[in-house]
C-alpha cells in the first residue's frame, strides 16, 4: 500500500466516493477497503448504501472506526452482516446502535466472539440493550461462564478485577445548545440505572447512597444526578448548603472484593475520590462545574468543553481574557460549591436564586471569572481562580492541560520518567531519575490554526524556560481527523522540586511510588 496506514484512497476511493456509496458500490467494495476507514468515514456513508453490506466487510472495520455507525445505517443493515462482528470490533457499536438492538439482532451476533470480549465491551453492550426489547432469557447464552446473571432481575455480577462499563446517558441527551454557545460533555455513567441488562438491578444511585452512609461525617448528605450528567452532593441538617458536585468516571469502572475492599469512600494518591457500592462495584468521581450551562452564561456566552478527566475547556470572550490575552483556558474545578452570599441573593419559592449585584459591596465578587490578583505573572504560576455564577454560587478552579491522558501517555516517552499520576488539582506529578518534580500548567494557553493534510500528533518538547512545551490538536484529542485546518493550543509547563514525595526508598534499596488505585490514565514503570 502507497500509504502506512492504508487509507481509502490508496484502493482508488477518495473523500467524495464516500459519501457517493450506493448499495451496488458499497457491495463490490473489497472488505479490506473498510479496514481503512475511520469513524468520520464511516459516518458519512448514505445510510441506503448499508443495504448490501456483507459479514466479511464489517469483520475488517476497526473498533474505533466502528463508532461512526449511525442509527439510521444501522436500520438499513442486513441483520446477518451482524455475524461479522468479531470480539475485537463488537465494543466499538455505539450505545445508540446497541439500544436498537432487537432479539433477531443479537441472534445473529457470534456467541464465541461475544463471550471473547473484553469485559469492558461485554457489559458495555448488556447495560445499553433496550431492557424492553432484550429480556434476560434472550442474553443468557451470552453471558461468559464467570459471570453471573440473575434471570429474574436481570442484574449482572462480574468478575473481580474486571474493568467494567456502566449504562451510559446518550450522546444526544447531553449535547444542548445556550443560545448560540455550545456545552459539549464526555460519556457519563447514568446512576440511575443498574449494572445489569438494560440497567436492570439496583440503581447506582441508591447503592452510592449506602455507602456514603458507612461515613459518618457523610451521613447528612443526599446524591441525585440531574439530566446533564451531574452528580450532586447536597448537604441537610447540619450540613445544609453544603454542595459538591461530581461525574462519574467511565472508564474506571470495576468490580471489587468487597471483603477485602471497604464499602464507601477513599481518596487515592491521586486526591480524586472513589466509591465502593456495597455491591462490589467500585469507581472514581471527577470534579465537575455545578451546571455547564450556568458556567456558559456566567462567562458571557462562551463555549464549554468537559473532557472525561474533568478538564473544561472554555472559549473566553473578550471580556474574560484575563491571562495575556489567551483565547481559551484550560481548567480543573474544585468539586466544593461555595454558597451564595445571603446579603445579596435571595430564593424565591420556586426554588430559583435572585442576587443583588448592582447594590452588592465591593467585597462581594460579581458573576464572572476571577482570579485572586491583578497581577498576571501570579494568574500564570497557575494559582487558583474563582468562577462566580449568576445565581451567587462559586467554585474555585485551576489551570490544568486538555486531555490529561495524552499529557502522561507523550510525557511517558521521555527517558528517566518512571512515572507519572494526574493529581485533582490539575499538576502532575512525575518520578524522574530519582527525583520527584511537580510539572505544574499555568492560565496562558497560546492558540494558533494551521492547515495540515496528515495525522497531527501531540508532542511534549523540553522549553528555554525550563519546563516543557505541549501541543495538541483542539477537535480531536485522538488525532484521527484528515486534512483540513486544525486549531492547535500550546501549553508552556513549569517543572519545579516536588513538595510532597510520592516515592520512596524501602528498606531492600528498591523505589515505590504510591501510584495506587492505578487508573486508566496513570502510567508508571516497573524494574
Amino acid at each position: 500500500m502507497p500509504s502506512e496506514p492504508p487509507t481509502p484512497a490508496d484502493f482508488g476511493l477518495e473523500p467524495e466516493d464516500i459519501t457517493e456509496l450506493n448499495a451496488e458500490t458499497l457491495e463490490n467494495l473489497e472488505p479490506a477497503v473498510f479496514g481503512t476507514f475511520i469513524a468520520e468515514d464511516i459516518e458519512q456513508i448514505p445510510p441506503e448504501a448499508f443495504t448490501t453490506l456483507e459479514p466479511e466487510q464489517l469483520a475488517e472495520v476497526e473498533k474505533e472506526s466502528l463508532e461512526g455507525l449511525t442509527t439510521e445505517q444501522f436500520e438499513q443493515m442486513p441483520v446477518e452482516a451482524l455475524n461479522g462482528l468479531t470480539s475485537d470490533n463488537m465494543g466499538g457499536l455505539p450505545t445508540e446502535v446497541i439500544a436498537e438492538f432487537i432479539p433477531e439482532h443479537l441472534d445473529a451476533l457470534d456467541v464465541k466472539a461475544f463471550k471473547a470480549m473484553p469485559s469492558k465491551d461485554v457489559s458495555k453492550l448488556f447495560t445499553h440493550f433496550n431492557a424492553k426489547k432484550i429480556t434476560p432469557s434472550r442474553v443468557a447464552k451470552f453471558v461468559p461462564s464467570d459471570w453471573h446473571l440473575d434471570l429474574k432481575t436481570g442484574a449482572l455480577t462480574a468478575p473481580v478485577g474486571e474493568k467494567l462499563t456502566l449504562q451510559s446517558f446518550s450522546s444526544t441527551s447531553l449535547s444542548t445548545k445556550n443560545e448560540g454557545a455550545n456545552v459539549a460533555l464526555p460519556p457519563i455513567p447514568n446512576l440511575n440505572a443498574g449494572f445489569g441488562i438494560g440497567g436492570a438491578g439496583s440503581p447506582l444511585i441508591k447503592e452510592t447512597q449506602r455507602s456514603l452512609a458507612t461515613e459518618e461525617s457523610l451521613a447528612d448528605f443526599v446524591l441525585s444526578q440531574d439530566e446533564k450528567g451531574t452528580l450532586l452532593v447536597k448537604g441537610t441538617g447540619d450540613s445544609k448548603d453544603v454542595q459538591y458536585a461530581f461525574i462519574p468516571d467511565a472508564d474506571n469502572v470495576i468490580q471489587v472484593n468487597t471483603d477485602k475492599i471497604p464499602i464507601g469512600l477513599s481518596t487515592g494518591a491521586d486526591d480524586f475520590n472513589t466509591i465502593t457500592t456495597p455491591e462490589g462495584l467500585q469507581y472514581r468521581v471527577i470534579p465537575t462545574p455545578k451546571d455547564p450551562i450556568a458556567l456558559s452564561e456566567t462567562l458571557g456566552g462562551s463555549d464549554v468543553a468537559i473532557g472525561k478527566r474533568g478538564d473544561v475547556m472554555v472559549k473566553l470572550s473578550a471580556k474574560n481574557t484575563q491571562c495575556d490575552g489567551a483565547q481559551r483556558m484550560l481548567m480543573i474545578f474544585d468539586p466544593f460549591v461555595e454558597p451564595a452570599p445571603e446579603s445579596i441573593c435571595f430564593k424565591s419559592d420556586n426554588g430559583e436564586t435572585t442576587c443583588d449585584f448592582d447594590n452588592a459591596p465591593e467585597h462581594i465578587k460579581r458573576p464572572g471569572l476571577h482570579f485572586p490578583t491583578d497581577n498576571k505573572r501570579s494568574a500564570r504560576a497557575g494559582e487558583q481562580a474563582k468562577v462566580v455564577y449568576l445565581d451567587g454560587t462559586a467554585q474555585t478552579v485551576r489551570p490544568t492541560v486538555l486531555s490529561p491522558d495524552i499529557f502522561i501517555q507523550e510525557g511517558m516517552k521521555f527517558e528517566g520518567v518512571e512515572g507519572m499520576l494526574f493529581k485533582a488539582d490539575g499538576r502532575f506529578y512525575a518520578f524522574y531519575q530519582g527525583d520527584s518534580l511537580w510539572v505544574r500548567p499555568n492560565c496562558n494557553v497560546k492558540t494558533k490554526t494551521v492547515e495540515e493534510d496528515g495525522v497531527i500528533s501531540p508532542s511534549i518538547t523540553r522549553n528555554d524556560k525550563g519546563g516543557v512545551t505541549y501541543t495538541i490538536a483542539i477537535d480531536e484529542p485522538t488525532q484521527t481527523r484528515r486534512g483540513g485546518a486544525r486549531q492547535i493550543l500550546i501549553f508552556d509547563l513549569f517543572i519545579e522540586p516536588a513538595d510532597e514525595d510520592l516515592c520512596v526508598e524501602l528498606e531492600t534499596g528498591e523505589t515505590f511510588c504510591e501510584f495506587d488505585n492505578a487508573a486508566e490514565h496513570v502510567q508508571f514503570k516497573r524494574d
